[in-house]
């Protein structure tokens, strides 16, 4: 194994155990809810907010498998997900007329860990892919010779 083998190891590793560590985190903190105590651990919200969970965003219309994948993404980021934040995200989602489903989905695939209207809006009117460019090109191309679109 070389050295950058190991390397790539010890990130998923890493990241696997920041993904377990939350999980932990999460189960304490419904457990000490359950029980009527204070949480026994950091939740990463200073002041008297909690964290954004699993279940919050699911209420807000994301699906389970979007939901844990953005606080996922955002944990891994070290960019805790606040009461704040989360409206900040839906407000310019739907700034944009898109679902917070569909924006949430569009922040992971661009590697994203907010989101604003205008990204969405420019991304949205440029073409998706190499073939639709290709496709715009030629179509623009044929009208600029012939005359015909």
């Amino acid at each position: 194994m070389d050295i950058s083998e190991l390397v790539e190891e010890l990130r998923h590793a890493r990241e696997e155990i920041e993904s377990l560590a939350h999980a932990v985190t999460g189960l304490s903190a419904r457990m000490d809810a359950l029980q009527g105590s204070k949480p026994a651990m950091d939740t990463g919200c200073r002041g008297h907010h909690r964290p954004v969970v699993v279940d919050d965003l699911i209420a807000d219309g994301l699906t389970t498998q979007t939901a844990q994948e953005w606080l996922d993404h955002r944990r891994r980021r070290r960019a805790v997900l606040t009461p704040r934040a989360w409206d900040g995200i839906k407000a310019e989602a739907a700034k944009a007329g898109w679902t917070t489903e569909d924006a949430v989905r569009k922040a992971l695939a661009r590697g994203w860990t907010g989101i604003e209207a205008e990204w969405l809006t420019r991304d949205s009117k440029q073409p998706a892919n190499r073939e639709d460019k290709n496709r715009a090109a030629a179509a623009l191309a044929k009208n600029l010779l012939f005359g015909e679109g």
